[in-house]
């Protein structure tokens, strides 16, 4: 990442703000709550403060990350983009429940105009009642559209940190509809951050950072217990400081009073 994008144009400060927007093929947005961090940065000049950050957001669970459903981003989308599902442009949803049709016997009603350009492009065919089950080449022409989004999403985000890049995966994977096809599409077409997100890698990663930031902690722990020990230990033997030394004054007097 151009990492400059946090430098201030006004000095050579850091400064922390969202990660940029994603636009096309879908809307990415950075929604994490910055806030409690604000402090933390205040005053750190670039190097200290990209040095924080990388410290800071150190797994992909730091970000928070908000992904555009399928049906809002298909209205935005382009024609190279959409393929023969152009017909769906205006009707995602029409779209979305004809691929939950694919693997068993069920159809549906479909707009007029819609239901006329999908058949005559062999996407649908009609059951002479009005209800119009998917084609083969339905849906071959949606897998192939799930894989031009998430390789153009793959071109996008090569700019990004790689955790963000793993929060939007995890995003997308789940979120994104048909959320099988998605989920299997960005493991297939989503690079390694992307399989290594859905594969329960990167959550073995969480979980081995999280151990080591426990044990640290754990030792930060025993380190207060045992100064809070000593200093237990010092004030239980100040009292017996004190009568020792009055015991030897005592003495000293006797001996004193004896021989003189």
């Amino acid at each position: 990442m151009d990492w400059s994008y946090f430098e201030s144009q006004k000095s050579d400060r850091f400064n922390l703000k969202k990660l940029p927007a994603i636009k096309s093929p879908i809307r990415i947005v950075d929604v994490t709550d910055l806030d409690d961090y604000q402090h933390d940065y205040s005053g750190l000049d670039f190097e200290d403060g990209l040095e924080e950050y990388l410290h800071t957001f150190d797994g992909y669970h730091m970000y928070e990350v908000e992904v555009e459903r399928t049906e809002e981003a298909m209205s935005r989308m382009s024609a190279a983009m959409l393929g023969p599902l152009k017909i769906f442009k205006q009707d995602p949803n029409s779209m979305l429940r004809l691929y939950d049709c694919i693997d068993d016997s069920d159809a549906v009603s479909l707009p007029h105009d819609v239901a006329s350009k999908a058949e005559q492009s062999g996407l649908v065919e009609g059951d002479g009642d009005g209800y119009f089950k998917p084609t083969e080449r339905f849906a071959t022409e949606v897998q192939e559209f799930a894989t031009r989004v998430v390789q153009a999403l793959w071109e996008k985000l090569q700019g990004y940190p790689e955790h963000y890049q793993q929060a939007v995966w995890d995003m997308a994977a789940s979120d994104l509809e048909p959320s099988a096809l998605f989920r299997e599409t960005v493991q297939n077409h989503g690079g390694t951050l992307a399989r290594g997100v859905l594969s329960g890698e990167a959550a073995e990663e969480l979980e081995a950072l999280f151990e080591g930031k426990m044990d640290a902690y754990r030792d930060e722990l025993e380190e207060i217990g045992d100064a809070l020990e000593s200093i237990r230990k010092e004030q239980l033997r100040g009292p017996k400081k004190i009568l020792i030394k009055v015991a030897i004054a005592v003495a000293i007097v006797v001996i004193v009073a004896l021989f003189f």
